[in-house]
């Protein structure tokens, strides 16, 4: 409001600028207030003053800018923070009584002698004029506000009575309220969030505020200080005063009052305000709120390739109608394409309703790997003409679980009996896959048991960098079968395949590859006697028996040792030498020996006859066995001494004497006497042979 547009009260006079122009005032200016007053009670223009009714439910604006008109030679449109801070000032074409936003937050008007200019809020041109028709003679409007169905109320300080303005015609008519008798018009009319009318009205010294309730009912809640304008913002009333003070009063009053309203000043700016506004005035704020959702949503072992679907539900948290209601992503980490939002745009939405967009989005593996996917959106909507609102942005996260998993099938080749054998090269195979959802990184083979006896070779490769889900890749490893190997009967290999999956240890189920073979203990036993001279031995000659034992089986056999078994000799076997047992690996082979001396008995048999066994025990405790050896030794027979046939001595000199009786019976005993001399001469004979040899 301008002062100088109005004379009203005596603080209007005191309160004017001295370049402003002065109004009819006085005693003829109380005369018509009060006869005006006196008019509207006549036709029922003013309603009796009575207690209000409940406030209604209160919508909770977000606070925005206020913008306050500078006038008295300093022509500007200051744009001011709800902390009172000036964040902007373009220049105005002219001195205005009072400015007014609608609630659109970009149709800026300014009234002044009875016209309504259209303002550009960006530059301060004026955009167009036009005529206020319908006021009464001699009503100056000094005060502009805007009501919710975007016409303009307006007032002024010489008179009680409000009226309503069509923008667009100018045409004016007659509010459905008035202020008391002796009270006129001070600011503005702002339209409260509870279904009240602010009026800033006159006072002494003070300016006077006014609560114009649905019933058309209106009561005094108070006063505050001289100020002559209002906005509203946030659900707070901003007053400028001449002075160049802003008031703010944070807790209007909804009961009759007189007394003093509390008011914190925010600025002083030493500028000279006619008027205030903001995009609020009307009681109308547009509000958007996003909730952003994604099915399924609760943590699971997401895998790529899988669908989700995020949901955008959208609410109209305002007090008025929007319309053309979109959303707009502005941030997703996801790696694949998201799908259309559908619908692309809705139609309108009244307030508290509310409507759903849906995307959708294939997940890829890179999203699997990084753990979750956010998807930030923001909804837009236009409301009143041209004016956009934006919610604040929304979030909606998809935490997806690590399932690192992987798989081992361990392989040997060759893996038959016949193949398990000194020597054998064995292959392993290691097969790893991942059977997980999250790539796995550093995979590798890790040997935890290993039975064989020799050492095998490091798994080839030794690592690989990655492995997708489905993936699989292959280790080889070789090994040379030993003859402990072959004696164990079985060699195992257990391994595991480990990696890390976004971090996390990941390590497979033990995989063994086991290998047999088939024991086959054997001994074989060649017993032979050394060649006796002449091709046979004699009485009292050593015979030397050889024990050949060779391992002719694939397993280790110990304890070896030679066994005598049938043994046609009538004389003792010395013992076998050596006496203790041995170790035979397969092929190996090991010498026994002992030795005998031939009897005159085993001579009259001719021969001595021995048979052995060897045995030993193999892997397993199992008794091993050769055949029977048999070694025949010929002997040669003693020989027979044979009678001799020349004439002795004794008889030649007797030969031609007769015999008689005597002689006779001497002939027996002559005969035995002869027979013990030829075996006393073969004695003689065989212990000069031995003795020969």
């Amino acid at each position: 409001m301008n002062p100088n547009a109005s004379a009203g009260r005596a603080r209007r006079a005191e309160a004017s600028p001295p370049s402003a122009v002065k109004r009819p005032g006085g005693f003829a200016r109380s005369i018509g207030i009060l006869a005006a007053a006196l008019l509207a009670g006549l036709l029922g223009l003013v309603a009796p003053a009575v207690a209000a009714p409940a406030a209604q439910a209160a919508t909770v604006c977000a606070a925005g800018s206020i913008y306050a008109n500078v006038g008295s030679g300093r022509l500007a449109l200051n744009e001011y923070s709800t902390t009172g801070t000036l964040l902007n000032s373009v220049p105005l074409t002219r001195d205005y009584y009072d400015i007014a936003f609608l609630g659109d937050g970009t149709t800026l008007y300014g009234v002044r002698v009875n016209v309504l200019w259209r303002i550009d809020p960006t530059t301060g041109q004026e955009i167009s004029g036009t005529p206020i028709t319908g006021l009464p003679a001699n009503y100056d409007a000094n005060a502009l506000s805007a009501l919710p169905t975007g016409d303009l109320l307006t007032g002024t300080g010489n008179s009680t009575e409000i009226f309503q303005i069509n923008p667009t015609t100018g045409v004016a008519t007659p509010f459905r309220a008035s202020f008391p008798p002796g009270f006129g018009s001070a600011g503005d009319f702002l339209s409260l969030n509870d279904g009240d009318i602010l009026a800033v009205g006159t006072g002494t010294n003070v300016s006077t505020l006014f609560r114009i309730k649905p019933d058309n009912s209106v009561i005094e809640v108070g006063t505050v200080p001289t100020t002559y304008g209002a906005a509203q913002s946030g659900n707070v009333i901003y007053l400028p005063s001449g002075g160049g003070e802003i008031y703010a009063v944070r807790n209007l009053p909804t009961t009759a009052s007189a007394a003093p309203i509390p008011v914190d000043t925010l600025a002083s700016t030493g500028l000279v305000f006619f008027g205030a506004t903001a995009p609020q005035d009307s009681g109308l704020c547009a509000g958007l709120t996003l909730e952003k959702t994604v099915a399924p949503a609760a943590a699971a072992p997401y895998a790529a390739g899988q669908a989700v679907t995020f949901s955008f539900r959208v609410t109209n948290s305002g007090n008025t109608p929007v319309r053309d209601v979109a959303v707009d992503e502005t941030a997703f980490t996801g790696t694949g394409q998201l799908g259309p939002i559908s619908p692309s745009t809705s139609g309108s939405l009244a307030p508290g309703a509310s409507t759903t967009f849906t995307a959708s989005y294939v997940l890829t593996q890179a999203d699997v790997d990084a753990g979750v996917v956010t998807n930030t959106a923001e909804a837009t909507a236009t409301y009143f003409q041209r004016s956009t609102i934006t919610s604040q942005p929304s979030t909606a996260a998809l935490p997806i679980q690590a399932a690192g998993s992987l798989s081992l099938q361990k392989s040997a080749s060759p893996a038959g009996l016949s193949a398990y054998t000194v020597g054998q090269n064995i292959t392993y195979t290691f097969d790893v896959r991942n059977t997980g959802n999250v790539t796995v990184k550093d995979v590798a083979i890790r040997e935890d048991a290993f039975t064989g006896s020799g050492v095998m070779s490091a798994p080839t490769p030794a690592t690989v960098a990655a492995l997708a889900p489905g993936e699989a890749t292959v280790f080889t490893a070789t090994y040379t079968l030993t003859q402990g190997d072959i004696d164990r009967g079985t060699t195992s290999n257990t391994a595991t395949a480990t990696g890390t999956a976004r971090g996390i240890p990941v390590t497979s189920a033990a995989s063994r590859a086991l290998l047999s073979g088939t024991a086959a203990p054997s001994l074989a036993l060649d017993k032979t006697a050394a060649p006796a001279p002449g091709g046979a031995f004699h009485v009292g000659d050593q015979i030397s028996y050889r024990f050949t034992v060779a391992n002719t089986g694939n397993v280790t056999v110990t304890g070896v040792g030679v066994t005598e078994g049938a043994f046609t000799g009538t004389g003792t076997m010395g013992a076998v030498s050596p006496s203790g047992t041995t170790t035979l690996a397969p092929g190996e082979s090991t010498v026994f020996t002992a030795t005998y001396t031939a009897t005159s008995e085993d001579a009259t048999r001719g021969s001595v006859s021995n048979t052995a066994t060897a045995s030993g025990t193999a892997p397993g405790n199992v008794q091993t066995v050769s055949a029977p050896s048999t070694a025949v030794a010929r002997i040669a027979a003693l020989p027979v001494p044979q009678p001799s046939t020349s004439p002795t001595p004794a008889s030649a000199g007797r030969a031609n004497l007769a015999v008689t009786g005597g002689d006779g019976a001497m002939a027996p005993v002559l005969i035995g006497a002869a027979l013990l001399l030829v075996v006393a001469g073969s004695g003689v004979l065989v212990r000069a042979r031995r003795r020969r040899l």
